[in-house]
């Protein structure tokens, strides 16, 4: 059976709900939905299918990722909260690339993560990256829904 897209969701939401810092703060939707989210808990994560691709035989899927903070209206503790969230992508890299779990991805060589600063409604900053999923496609005419 084929790796699918909502396995990939589940296994992010399963990082957010076990991470201590995230603590299950995490939603899935448009980048235009972030800004109407209601009262959320911080640190929060957020995260939104890109453009992906059919190959020969794998699929690769882009999810842009973004965890945020609150930061003081002066930006005085912005480094704090850069430097807390970079920890916080460089643990979910590690949880997507654990060899214990059976996962039928893997994560592109690397992915670039993008400083931010007060960038939605409430006073946050944070990083967002765009991680690639490449999934292997079974290209088997017997393997087909017919």
């Amino acid at each position: 059976m084929n790796y699918t897209i909502n396995q990939i969701k589940n296994r992010l939401q399963e990082f957010a709900n076990q991470h201590l810092q995230i603590k299950g703060s995490i939603q899935f939707g448009e980048l235009e939905e972030v800004s109407n989210l209601g009262v959320v808990q911080f640190p929060y994560m957020y995260c939104t299918p890109q453009p992906s691709t059919f190959t020969d035989k794998t699929f690769e899927f882009n999810m842009v990722i973004i965890i945020m903070d609150l930061v003081e209206k002066d930006l005085s503790n912005r480094f704090e909260v850069w430097s807390d969230i970079q920890l916080m992508f460089a643990d979910l890299r590690a949880f997507l690339n654990d060899a214990n779990f059976d996962d039928n991805y893997i994560i592109a060589d690397g992915f670039t993560i993008t400083p931010f600063a007060d960038r939605f409604t409430d006073d946050v900053t944070g990083w967002s990256g765009e991680i690639k999923f490449i999934i292997n496609e079974l290209k088997d005419k017997c393997s087909l829904p017919l």
